[in-house]
Parts: C-alpha cells; sequence; structure tokens
C-alpha cells in the first residue's frame, strides 16, 4: 500500500534516469547539486540496489601523522535522511549497512533519518547511535537532534533504548552551557518515564564524578541545590547534572505525588542525593500544603504518603547531625513542622539537647584547633551545634521543648545563626585557620615573613582544609596590597613552597592589572617593583621541571601551574604601564619567555582532548607556551610603545616566532592560533616578517588561477597536511577574534579566496564566540565590498551572494553599523550602495517572496543604527516593507521614526500603516500603536490638508482595530 501511494504521488525513476544518474559519479558538483534536490524517495531502493549506499563508499576521517582529523560530508546520506520516513523498510536496510561508518556528518544525518522512522523501529539502532557518541568525532553530532531521538525512545513502553541513549548522551556532552541545555530538555521525559528513568540523571552524575573528582567534593561545592549565586561549577560538568536530576524528580514527584522517586535517591549512599530528595519534598510539601492536589496532579492519598516518607526523614537523629545535607534537611524540617505531632517535636527536642556524639579524634582535633580544656572545647562547639539545629524550626516561633533549649542558650550568651544551613560549607565544624592573621602578615616585614614561611611549609591535608591554605590566601591579598615589598625579596621567595610561590605571582598580577583597570586615559603611576629581583626569581621558577604529562597528572603546586602563572604575570606586565617595565628589562623578560616556551604544556594528549571542543584558542591561554607566544606578542607591542622598530627589535623575538611556526619543533594548534588572533597586530608592528611568513601561519594554499570554475570540477579533497591543518587553526582563529581592515585582503587574498572555494563544507565554531567560520567569513567579505576593496559583481564572490547565510551576513553588518561609535563618510556611502544592490537584488526574486523577505529581514538593524541619513533610511524602509512588511521589531522601528520623521511625514505614515497592518498579533499592533502615538499626534495637527486627511483616514483604521481610545485621544488632542 505505502509502495502504491508513492507511486501516485512520486514517478518510479526508469532505467535510463538511473544509468544518467550514475554517470554522474564522475562529476562530484553535479553529483551534489543533483542529489541536493532529489527528493523522490522512490529511488533511494533502486540506488542502493546499485551500491550507492555501500559502506565503501563513505569518505571516513583521514587523519595525519598528528592526529588530525579531515571530515567531508557525504551527500547520498543527506537524500537518505531526507526521504526515510517515506519508505521506512527500505532506510532501515541502509542505516544497518552504513550504521558502522565513523564520519560524524554521514552519523548527524543518520540521526535524521532515525527521527523520520517510527520509533519502535528506530530504537533498534540504539547501539549503533551509543557507539556514535562515544566515538572520537562526537562533538560534531547534533546534540538538538539525539535529545529529540532520546525524548522519542523513552516513550516507548517495551524498551529501555531511551534510558540508554539518555546516559550515554549525559556522559558525552563536557561544555558546560550545552550540557545545560541537554539536561533542561532531558528533564520532562525522564520524568515522564518514571522513577527509574529518573535516576539516569544520578548514574551519569556518578560516572562524572569518578572522573573528575569525588561527590563529596561536588557536595561541597553545591552550596544548595535550588538555584543560589554561591554555587561553584567545579569543571562545568556537574552542576548541570544536579539541576537535571533536581528537576526531573520534582516534575515526577508532582505528577505521581508518590515517595518513590525520592526513595530512590534515598537509596543512594551520597549525601548529594539526600539533599535533593529533602529538596524535593520539601518543594512538593509546601506547594500543597494541606489541600488536596488538582487531579492532573496526582491522588490526595499519595501526597500523604509522601509527608509520611518526609516524616521519616525529619525524625532521624543522624539526619540532624548531618553537616553535609543540613541545609536542605532544614528546609524540610521547616516543611514538615505542621505535620509533627507533639511527640515528635519532644523527641527532636532530646536529640537537640543531647547535642553532637564526637569520637575521640574528634574531640582531640577540637581541643588542638581551638586550645583549651577538651571539656570547654566540646561544650562550647555542642551549643554551637545546638544553636545551629535550633534554626532549622525557623528564626522565632519555636516549639515550648525547642524554645526551652533556645533560652538556655541565650542566657549562655550563644546566639543562633541567621538562616538553617549552607553548613557543608559553612559548617560549625572548626575549620582550618591561619597561623598568622591578616594583620599579622601585613605588619610583618616580606624578609621576617620569607623566614618564617620558610619554617612552615605546607601540611599534606586537603588544599581546602589546611592551616597554610588559609595563610596562603591572606599572603596574595598582602601581596596585593604592597607589591613593591615583595617584589624586593623576590627571588628568596622563588625558593619557598609551591602554594606559597603561587599566591606571590597571582597576587603581584592582581596588583598589576588592577593598576591599569578603568584608565584609559590617565596613565597609572609606577608601581614601583624591583624588576631586577623578580627577573631573577622567574628564572628560578621557570628552571623548575616539568614532567611532560598530560594536565590531569599534574597537582595544584606542580611547576607546570606555576609556569602558566609566571607567564601571565609577564604577559599582563608587557601591557600595564604602571608595571614599571623599561626597555633594561627588555633581555631579561625574554629570557624568560624563553624558557617558557620549551615547555611541554601543551601536551599532545591533552591537545587531542581538546579536537572534541575544537578549541585551540582556549588552549592557548591555558597552557604555558600559548601564554608564554600571547606575552611574545605583548613583548612586540610594548616595544612599539617604547619608541623602538621592527629594524630595533631584539632578535630574540623573531628566533622564536620563526622557531613556534616550524612544525616540526611545535606542532600545536593553541600555539599556531596565537599567530591567528594576533596576525593585525603582527602586520602593523612587523610588517615585513608577517609578509615574508604569511603563508607558514596561514599555511599552503592553491593559487587563485588553479580554482575551479563554475564549469571545472574539483579534485577529490585529500586529507589536509599538518601545515594546512595549523594553517587552517591560524585562520580560523583570525576570523572569529577580528575585524580586517581594508588593506587585509591584500595580505591574506588566497586564503579568504579559498576559504571563498570551500564555503559549502561544514563551520567551525569555537568556545564564546557568538558566530561561527563562515559567517564571520561573509562579515569580512561584506566590509572589503564596504571598502571598495571588492566589487559585487566580482566572480570570486559569488558563493557569498548566492548562499543562504548572505541574508545573516547582513544583518550582522547592520548590527555592527549599529554599535559603531561612528562611520565615516566614505564607509557611510559604501553601506548604503551594498545594501541598497542587496535589496534591489531580492526584488527580482519574483516567485519568491518568502526568499525575497528573508533577503532583507536584517534591515531593521540598519534602520536602528540611524547613522546613513535619514532620508535613505526611509527609502529604504518603505521599498523593504513592500518585500517584507512583516518587519521585526515593529515598536522600536517606529519608537526610532519619532526622531527623524521630519520632512518625511507622508512617508513615515505609509510606514505605519504598514507596520501596523501586518503586525504578528493583536498585543504587539497595540505596543506598536502605542509608539506611534506621537508621529499621529503631529501628523494629525501637520500643515498640509493632504497629510491631515491621510492621518484621520488611518485613525479610522486604528479604531476599526479596536483601539478606539487611542485614536479619539490623538484627534481630541488635535482640535
Amino acid at each position: 500500500m505505502m509502495a502504491e501511494q508513492q507511486e501516485a504521488v512520486w514517478p518510479a525513476p526508469t532505467q535510463e534516469q538511473l544509468d544518467r544518474a550514475e554517470s554522474l559519479v564522475l562529476h562530484p558538483r553535479r553529483l551534489l547539486y543533483f542529489l541536493e534536490r532529489l527528493d523522490n524517495p522512490l529511488w533511494l531502493a533502486p540506488l542502493a540496489a546499485r551500491g550507492w549506499f555501500d559502506a565503501e563508499r563513505i569518505p571516513e576521517p583521514a587523519v595525519d601523522d598528528a592526529g588530525i582529523a579531515q571530515i567531508s560530508d557525504w551527500p547520498p546520506a543527506a537524500y537518505l535522511a531526507r526521504v526515510a520516513g517515506s519508505v521506512p523498510e527500505t532506510a532501515e536496510g541502509i542505516i544497518e549497512t552504513i550504521g558502522g561508518t565513523t564520519n560524524p556528518l554521514v552519523q548527524r544525518h543518520l540521526v535524521t533519518a532515525l527521527l523520520a522512522l517510527p520509533p519502535q523501529r528506530a530504537a533498534t539502532f540504539v547501539g549503533a547511535v551509543v557507539s556514535w557518541i562515544r566515538g572520537p568525532y562526537a562533538a560534531w553530532l547534533d546534540e538538538r537532534a539525539l535529545t529529540s531521538l532520546t525524548t522519542a525512545f523513552l516513550q516507548l513502553a517495551d524498551t529501555d533504548a531511551g534510558e540508554v541513549l539518555a546516559l550515554a548522551l549525559l556522559n558525552a556532552v563536557h561544555d558546560e552551557y550545552v550540557l545545560g541545555e541537554l539536561a533542561q530538555a532531558l528533564s520532562e521525559p525522564l520524568a515522564e518515564s518514571g522513577p527509574t528513568s529518573v535516576g539516569i540523571f544520578a548514574d551519569a552524575l556518578n560516572q562524572r564524578a569518578d572522573a573528575n573528582h569525588h561527590l563529596d567534593l561536588v557536595n561541597f561545592g553545591r552550596v544548595s541545590i535550588g538555584a543560589h549565586r554561591g554555587n561553584q561549577h567545579l569543571d562545568g560538568d556537574t552542576d548541570p547534572l544536579i539541576d537535571g536530576l533536581r528537576d526531573a524528580a520534582l516534575n515526577c514527584t508532582r505528577r505521581t505525588g508518590q515517595p518513590d522517586v525520592m526513595n530512590e535517591l534515598l537509596s543512594r549512599p551520597d549525601a548529594i542525593y539526600r539533599r535533593i530528595a529533602y529538596h524535593v519534598a520539601t518543594v512538593v510539601i509546601n506547594e500543597f500544603g494541606g489541600d488536596a492536589p488538582q487531579a492532573d496532579q496526582g491522588p490526595a492519598d499519595s501526597f500523604v504518603a509522601l509527608r509520611a516518607r518526609g516524616r521519616d526523614c525529619v525524625m532521624s537523629a543522624a539526619a540532624l547531625a548531618d553537616s553535609s545535607t543540613l541545609l536542605e534537611y532544614g528546609q524540610l524540617v521547616h516543611a514538615m513542622l505542621p505535620y509533627l505531632s507533639a511527640a515528635d517535636l519532644e523527641t527532636l527536642a532530646e536529640w537537640v539537647r543531647a547535642g553532637p556524639e564526637l569520637s575521640d579524634d574528634e574531640v582531640q582535633r577540637l581541643s588542638a584547633f581551638e586550645g583549651g580544656s577538651s571539656d570547654d572545647v566540646v561544650g562550647a562547639f555542642a551549643d554551637r551545634w545546638r544553636a545551629e539545629r535550633l534554626t532549622l524550626f525557623g528564626p522565632d516561633n519555636l516549639p515550648p521543648p525547642l524554645r526551652q533549649i533556645a533560652d538556655e542558650l541565650t542566657a549562655r550568651g550563644i546566639e543562633r545563626p541567621q538562616h538553617p544551613g549552607l553548613s557543608h560549607v559553612t559548617s560549625s565544624w572548626p575549620r582550618s585557620q591561619s597561623p598568622l592573621s591578616a594583620d599579622e602578615v601585613a605588619s610583618m616585614p616580606v624578609a621576617h615573613l620569607v623566614t618564617w614561611l620558610a619554617d612552615h611549609p605546607p601540611s599534606q591535608r586537603s588544599w581546602f582544609d589546611s592551616p597554610e591554605s588559609s595563610l596562603a590566601d591572606q599572603l596574595a591579598e598582602d601581596v596585593r596590597s604592597r607589591p613593591a615589598e615583595y617584589t624586593a625579596y623576590a627571588s628568596p621567595f622563588a625558593t619557598l613552597a609551591p602554594l606559597y610561590v603561587s599566591k606571590l605571582l597571582a597576587g603581584l598580577e592582581s596588583a598589576i592589572h588592577t593598576s591599569g583597570a578603568n584608565r584609559p586615559d590617565d596613565e597609572p603611576p609606577s608601581l614601583g617593583l624591583v624588576w631586577s629581583n623578580l627577573l631573577d626569581a622567574s628564572a628560578i621558577i621557570a628552571d623548575l621541571p616539568d614532567t611532560g604529562e598530560p594536565d590531569a597528572r599534574h597537582a595544584p603546586d606542580s611547576p607546570r601551574w606555576l609556569h602558566r602563572s609566571l607567564a601571565r604575570l609577564i604577559d599582563t606586565s608587557l601591557t600595564v604601564t604602571a608595571s614599571g617595565l623599561t626597555l633594561d628589562h627588555a633581555d631579561g623578560i625574554l629570557a624568560i619567555l624563553t624558557q617558557l616556551l620549551d615547555s611541554p604544556d601543551p601536551t599532545r594528549a591533552d591537545e587531542a582532548d581538546d579536537a572534541a571542543t575544537s578549541d585551540p584558542t582556549f588552549r592557548s591561554i591555558n597552557s604555558v607556551r600559548g601564554v608564554a607566544m600571547n606575552a611574545i606578542m605583548a613583548f612586540i607591542g610594548w616595544w612599539h610603545r617604547q619608541g623602538g622598530t621592527e629594524t630595533s627589535l631584539p632578535a630574540q623575538v623573531t628566533t622564536l616566532l620563526d622557531r613556534n611556526l616550524d612544525v616540526s619543533l611545535d606542532p600545536s594548534p593553541a600555539i599556531r592560533s596565537v599567530y591567528g588572533q594576533h596576525i593585525l597586530q603582527l602586520h602593523h608592528q612587523m610588517p615585513t616578517w608577517t609578509r615574508a611568513h604569511i603563508n607558514e601561519i596561514f599555511g599552503p594554499t592553491e593559487a587563485a588561477a588553479t580554482l575551479p570554475t563554475d564549469h571545472q570540477q574539483p579534485t577529490q579533497d585529500a586529507a589536509l597536511t599538518l601545515d594546512r591543518r595549523l594553517g587552517q587553526v591560524a585562520f580560523d582563529t583570525y576570523l572569529l577574534s577580528d575585524d580586517p581592515y581594508s588593506s587585509t585582503w591584500d595580505l591574506l587574498q588566497p586564503h579568504y579566496e579559498s576559504a571563498l572555494h570551500a564555503l559549502s563544507k561544514p563551520p567551525r565554531g569555537r568556545r564564546g564566540s557568538a558566530r561561527d567560520t563562515r559567517q564571520r567569513l561573509l562579515d569580512h567579505i561584506l566590509l572589503f565590498v564596504v571598502w571598495d576593496v571588492l566589487n559585487v559583481e566580482d566572480p570570486r564572490l559569488k558563493p557569498v551572494f548566492r548562499s543562504q547565510w548572505a541574508g545573516d551576513a547582513f544583518m550582522q553588518l547592520g548590527f555592527a553599523l549599529q554599535h559603531s561609535t561612528s562611520v565615516d563618510e566614505g564607509t557611510a556611502d559604501g553601506l548604503r550602495r551594498i545594501w541598497t544592490w542587496w535589496r534591489k537584488r531580492a526584488e527580482r526574486r519574483t516567485g519568491d517572496s518568502a526568499g525575497a523577505a528573508r533577503m532583507v529581514a536584517g534591515f531593521h538593524r540598519w534602520w536602528h543604527a540611524s547613522k546613513l541619513g535619514a532620508d535613505w533610511e526611509f527609502d529604504e524602509l518603505l521599498a523593504v516593507l513592500k518585500l517584507s512588511p512583516r518587519i521585526e521589531t515593529p515598536a522600536t522601528i517606529i519608537q526610532d521614526m519619532v526622531k527623524k520623521f521630519g520632512g518625511r511625514e507622508k512617508e513615515a505614515l505609509e510606514a505605519i500603516e504598514t507596520i501596523l497592518g501586518h503586525a504578528g498579533s493583536d498585543q504587539q499592533r497595540y505596543y506598536a500603536a502605542g509608539k506611534a502615538e506621537q508621529i499621529l499626534r503631529a501628523l494629525s495637527r501637520n500643515e498640509g490638508a493632504e497629510i491631515r486627511r491621510l492621518t484621520q483616514r488611518f485613525l479610522q483604521t486604528l479604531a476599526a482595530w479596536g483601539m478606539i481610545e487611542l485614536a479619539q485621544k490623538i484627534v481630541a488632542e488635535s482640535e
């Protein structure tokens, strides 16, 4: 039946057509054109029978000697994705045949195809999907499509495919923002599947914590299970899972009213799950109180069971004593107070009065920590413990058994905390205190302090619970307050324990950075740093050996972290005048940077991990060589500010620049990205060197003459060499971090042309970048056209203006115009010229009104900019409204019109009528009409009779739209 229906809509391909299609295999561009437009599902089976979907035809990732992979799309997979829903059985067979591919672009198409299949059939491929997620190129997959597939599987009753895929997906994503979106998207589907599915979040959290840190550290860093500004983001990959687990547990419990999810969480041994269980119970009990829930919120007797389980938790002496869960336990206690009996309250009072149970070891630690007799110390601690627990029951109106204890504590001078909790962070258990107070550190001469620190090396206790770590924090603050004194003794300080040395470096950098902050015009006074001593100390620190292992194997006090801190200190010092660096220090600075550029960091292993996020720029600011190379760029800028030139620049600078461009010596993408990020600075300050090395920085590229024309077919792409791959990294970084100058095209022309040739290939993005490489390339090209460097008729620009992304580029150009401080007349003329050309191009799209509207959708940005002259802007607005009358941000368009409609009254009225007549909703129309009131009032009093007549007619239309009062008000004020 399915085949008959398809044949009624789509013609089956003839043998002749199939043979002609077969001939296209030898012409990749024509083949791509054919497959991109093929929507007939009846071609799928015959093409598969002819081997078009054989696994060996898929272009698998080509990996070079450095481990860098080139990944190419495969057009047959895109066709499969489009038609899979129409011919599911054929599609299933093909997916089974090619599902073992490691090409992530093909895998993306296969996920789309699976989404088009009936979920029950698609679920049989869950093993393949999991293997894609765990594969080496998982970052290329579409998390949103995978989330949709997971949601579809979770709705199936007779398979665990949804849970399996959800767990794999939650474990695979490492970007905090993406993981947060994923957890949010999955919380409701997992909640609908029941308590077991909700536990998937907990399983993912367990695995994530085992890989990076223990759950007790996760619990320590999570101040509140609810949203709280104090929540710490440990690696950014646990908070989204905690949020997802919380939301899923809440959704499930609200729906059923049963304590099943609470029980599942309480069955897990770690404190973080007890806290989530308490939080869930608290929220649901508070929401429903003593009232029966609505019909769609679970049966009333179920919530009685939930409250009973909440009582069990509250009436636990162990829970009362557990400081690691005290915040959420206290919230649950407060929610349950109306449901506790008098006997329950008596029992809780007995536990509070009894105080904490302390082991002999704990008593000994307390006594040693606070001094004094053990009885006095334990008694004081017990009173603090009781006061904190009493706070759980609320600040006022304590039940009588507990009020008596509170009165006794008050009589002994013990005050209760202001709120119940955050005690897993601010526990009443004594935390380590610095052996020196902040005042003692501040008053001690640095020479004496160095001697004292040498005699008190850090203990082996954890980084957040040792007296020396508290002292180190005070030390960093003291360094910030008197940096010059510390640099005078920097050399002996550099021989101290790494914990103290790291605080010296951090404190100095902070002091220098702060001195230069918020001083764009005034030159800050010199800090008086003793650079001769500081450079000697830096040499000692830079000489510390790095083992060369990946980051994960380096403790926080290892030389690697000290080297990074040192590199950051030098980088900051070279950019802030107050640091006091002079040309006399140039050789010393370069000597230190040369040492740091010999560091093994970033390691190949760490950069291989970065391949999952494709973010070498992030690694460049979080590695020794990366920060040191950024400091070299800062040195070049500093040298020119000191009056130096390229010819007078120390030879060591060019030696280092040359050395780190040599792929045999430094094949790091992170380092190459630094060159791309600073290419415009290099071209400005070292033009001779830059022009001589431009192809080394950006890699070899085909000569413009060899680029294929529209009538030539490109040769099959070979695997990128390491030179080309690193060059691509540099060019991507340049695109994503800089806007060009008009002269930049001349410098980078072959590389721009190569990028234009590859415009249709998948773009690349970076962490924190709002736009990808394709979008930024188009941004650059439009600027070159504005500056008359390129012409819109240039055949090299055909891919730009016929691409589906050009409209977005014009919107972005308007956004840049909107946020520019000023525009010179030459640039303004270029902007007017290119937009008008683009709008006229849209007008020529007869028969495709939707496409034309998309082309000019970004004009609202140009209008808001108000920098190209009101006459031109009004002319273009009216022309755009003819193409796309439902314009974006109609109210703000009219609001801006208030400032520039003088002399264009008739055009203003025409625009307002069009905008309001095509508003997306009555609410939008009403809001926009309110913005038009001032203009309409002025037009109704205009000296021209024709304008007044047209305005009166429009006010009648306004009244017909339901805005009678507004129309009457304008008429009345105009009389």
